[in-house]
């Protein structure tokens, strides 16, 4: 251990210069752990220093706690959910693009790439199907699209643009209109159906008037 004329301290054999000198700095040649514990357990900050050394590539900086809960928790003092503070993860390249504020709201300033994403709603579609439900008419869809330029209690493309949408709530106006549409679709089959059942009944009726005249 060495305590520089700075007031910074190195601990390590062989530590190369460094051009900016930290306050505290521990150095191995090989890889780098520092620990705090308790009688519970013990985290480990580490710096691996060969391929598969507490990660997968070397260089990694690898964040361990190990004990009775292996949980990781970033805490945050304000607790006045009034959306001032947050935590955040710096991208050089694109300055702090991931928050999380003390309102309960994470901003993401990128692009999630996932697996599967499970989004919790309140309200489904299903509401639809119910008796009480009031279609509107094909021709008043036709006059609200003519009038709005999109489809009635879906948002439009500004609105969009201004205030993004929520997933949820998106994804069960989408199934509205699929619901709403299976509506139509039946009702449309009925029509069908009868006009079907009277054009027989024409045609029957033809052909018995031209075998009468026969």
């Amino acid at each position: 251990m060495r305590l520089l004329p700075d007031g910074t301290v190195r601990i390590g054999t062989n530590d190369p210069l460094i051009t900016t000198e930290p306050v505290l700095r521990l150095y191995n040649s090989e890889s780098t752990v520092f620990e705090i514990g308790n009688s519970l357990g013990r985290f480990q900050i580490a710096k691996s220093g060969c391929n598969g050394c507490y990660s997968e590539t070397a260089g990694d900086t690898v964040l361990r706690n190990l004990g009775k809960t292996h949980n990781i928790i970033i805490s945050m003092p304000n607790d006045n959910n009034d959306g001032s503070s947050f935590v955040g993860i710096r991208d050089e390249a694109h300055g702090i693009w991931i928050k999380f504020f003390n309102n309960a709201i994470a901003r993401f300033e990128g692009k999630i790439v996932a697996k599967e994403v499970e989004v919790k709603a309140n309200v489904w579609a299903d509401y639809v199907f119910k008796k009480d439900y009031k279609l509107k008419t094909l021709e008043e869809v036709e006059k609200h699209i003519e009038q709005k330029g999109h489809l009635p209690n879906i948002p439009s493309a500004k609105e969009v643009e201004k205030d993004g949408i929520n997933l949820g709530e998106m994804d069960a106006k989408l199934l509205e209109k699929i619901e709403e549409l299976t509506l139509y679709s039946i009702e449309q089959n009925k029509k069908l159906k009868l006009q079907s059942e009277k054009v027989e009944k024409l045609e029957k009726l033809v052909e018995k008037l031209l075998s009468e005249k026969k």
